[in-house]
């Protein structure tokens, strides 16, 4: 075997160490340079493909023109597109990690867990209601009942919705 293929990785890379963004989710000056060239880029070739299309449209240019300007003005919007959305992500995983580092993780089951505090919140409801209905409170029973069970649903809303973006944070922080 005399072909060996040596990877030394990216001069100056360090583990664990972000190029283009910093622990607190804040972006390097390279990071922000990266995405205001690109987005620099994307406005030179949508110029480019308004002139060309003038151009065309004269009779000064070929359709072919044209269509190599619109070309690159695509290209040049994907690139915006995927370095925003890297940015982004980079973001999500750093939130994910001071997740993780607090000692969150991932809920599994949180469907499960859902339908365990709405029961809970049911059965309160119910008797709540029963012990004043007892009392001989049947109007208050019947308000303290559909007040305990509209607040309940909501606040367990909230909390699904909390471990929703925490898991989304955390599966980030895992994949990066």
């Amino acid at each position: 075997m005399d072909e060996v293929i040596y990877h030394y990785g990216i001069k100056g890379q360090k583990w664990g160490v972000r190029r283009y963004q910093n622990y607190d989710g804040s972006y390097t000056k390279r990071g922000l340079e990266r995405y205001n060239k690109s987005v620099e880029k994307y406005e030179r070739a949508k110029t480019k493909q308004s002139e060309a299309k003038s151009a065309y449209k004269s009779g000064e240019a070929h359709k072919s023109t044209y269509q190599n300007a619109k070309a690159n003005t695509k290209a040049a919007r994907r690139e915006v597109n995927k370095n925003y959305k890297q940015l982004k992500y980079d973001k999500l995983a750093d939130e994910g990690k001071n997740l993780y580092k607090t000692g969150v993780r991932i809920k599994a089951n949180e469907k499960l867990n859902t339908f365990v505090r709405e029961v809970g919140i049911v059965a309160g409801s119910n008797i709540v209601s029963g012990v004043l209905a007892s009392m001989g409170k049947y109007d208050l029973a019947v308000l303290s009942a559909r007040v305990i069970g509209v607040g309940g649903t909501a606040v367990n809303a909230a909390l699904g919705i909390k471990a929703y973006r925490q898991n989304k944070r955390l599966r980030a922080y895992y994949a990066h």
